[in-house]
């Protein structure tokens, strides 16, 4: 994709701000989030008996997608959750591999996986949520088919590519990690991470999962989101990954709360908590953000330098 960023670069006005490219397409994620969960907010829309998700909102959706991919740098809800930590998974693969190795090798997977959400998006839009249901070939429907597509990805070339760039580093011995415990060490927060928020998806009293999905999964991706930029920021500054990432002792004060039934209403304690995460998360954005401008005397936002009085 990189031909086309490169001429896409060039019909933007040179006094924009990478920074501030990079942010709206970020923001276009948001405002598709935020639109998606009007409309369908129990991801209810596409099943029998309910109203479906307006054609014109597939089609901006799709080109959000697109838009946050360039400008940036009818599943059960249980076997969705487990998809997202296949995603996850293979997302914080790259960034594990680049703390290793010090080269971040972003594999052709991810060029394929944005541009085909987006086209999915367009696609529905034209032919209606519908198609998805009808079978690829004998009884293999579309969501089973896009479903192993993540999974054979993620285990045929995302993993074992970086497993060959690590293992080419140590061979190399350029490796930035000599010992095997630091080199696993960003794994072992996103794993507790997984552990907790499954224990509470299988012991929930109230099914947590499906009764509140998008916001259970907005609370699992933000605070992943949280752990893998903590982690960027240590391969940016060649500094030693945290074992454990704070948001991960609450969080497991919040499980048994829930799970023990101790606080009865989960929907306001899983609510409350994600608010939590989410503020967490903006926070340490923001704190980043300005130290990293003071430390390089620049605005975040903008090419224009500061004062120097």
């Amino acid at each position: 994709m990189h031909p086309f960023w490169n001429l896409v670069v060039k019909f933007l006005p040179t006094w924009l701000a990478p920074n501030l490219i990079t942010f709206t397409g970020f923001m276009f994620l948001v405002l598709n989030f935020l639109m998606l969960a009007f409309y369908d907010f129990d991801f209810n829309a596409s099943s029998a008996g309910y109203q479906h998700v307006p054609s014109w909102v597939w089609v901006a959706a799709g080109i959000f997608n697109f838009l946050a991919y360039t400008l940036g740098d009818g599943v059960g809800v249980v076997t969705l959750y487990y998809i997202l930590w296949v995603v996850l998974f293979s997302f914080i693969l790259s960034h594990w591999e680049k703390y290793n190795t010090g080269i971040l090798f972003l594999p052709w997977g991810y060029d394929i996986s944005q541009v085909t959400i987006s086209l999915v998006y367009l696609v529905t839009a034209a032919v209606g949520v519908e198609t998805w249901y009808q079978p690829v070939i004998f009884h293999l429907l579309y969501r089973d088919l896009f479903t192993f597509m993540i999974i054979a990805c993620s285990f045929t070339v995302t993993l074992p590519m970086s497993l060959y760039n690590v293992l080419k580093g140590y061979r190399n011995n350029t490796l930035k990690h000599s010992s095997l415990y630091e080199g696993l060490l960003p794994f072992l927060s996103p794993f507790l991470l997984f552990v907790l928020s499954t224990i509470w998806v299988i012991y929930s009293p109230s099914n947590i999962l499906e009764l509140q999905p998008r916001i259970f999964y907005l609370m699992v991706g933000t605070a992943f989101a949280n752990v893998t930029c903590k982690l960027i920021v240590c391969q940016m500054s060649n500094t030693r990954c945290q074992p454990l990432s704070i948001l991960l002792l609450p969080m497991t004060a919040v499980v048994v709360l829930a799970i023990t039934r101790v606080f009865t209403n989960e929907t306001l304690l899983l609510y409350l908590w994600t608010a939590a995460v989410v503020l967490a998360h903006i926070h340490y954005g923001v704190s980043v953000v300005e130290q990293l401008s003071n430390h390089f005397n620049i605005f975040a936002f903008s090419l224009k330098k500061p004062n120097s009085d």
